[in-house]
């Protein structure tokens, strides 16, 4: 598998169709819309169903030369309640909006360098057994 970087992260309604059986399957909606649709017709057509949420990572597909497939996407997360993935989302992205408030502060140079290690730590902290 080729190194992936999230371009961006996002949330999405999702319905398990048939939870429990062989032939169960997830679908999950790139729009609220779309998912009510859905939810709506299952649920007429007495359709056994869980609802959840979950974060996905979206990231480009290098095929090479160049040349760049629309996002691809990779599961990280469920979550019983579309808040409970909002605050989830919230807490990965924390240490990179405290990074750009540094950046953005008025000592640029020294704020930089800051945010810059600050970054550092969170990265080392989650990518190998020493934690500070």
């Amino acid at each position: 598998m080729a190194a992936m970087a999230f371009q961006h992260l996002e949330i999405r309604p999702c319905i398990q169709i048939t939870p429990g059986a062989p032939d169960s399957w997830v679908e999950s909606f790139h729009t609220e819309a779309e998912y009510e649709r859905a939810l709506a017709a299952l649920k007429s057509a007495k359709i056994p169903l869980e609802t959840f949420w979950s974060i996905y990572g979206m990231y480009p597909l290098d095929v090479g030369a160049g040349a760049v497939l629309p996002l691809e996407s990779v599961l990280i997360g469920d979550f019983d309640s579309k808040a409970s993935a909002f605050v989830i989302l919230n807490a990965m992205l924390a240490p990179l909006l405290a990074a750009r408030d540094l950046i953005r502060a008025r000592d640029s140079f020294l704020d930089a360098s800051r945010a810059a290690d600050a970054l550092d730590d969170f990265v080392n902290m989650s990518s190998n057994h020493v934690r500070l």
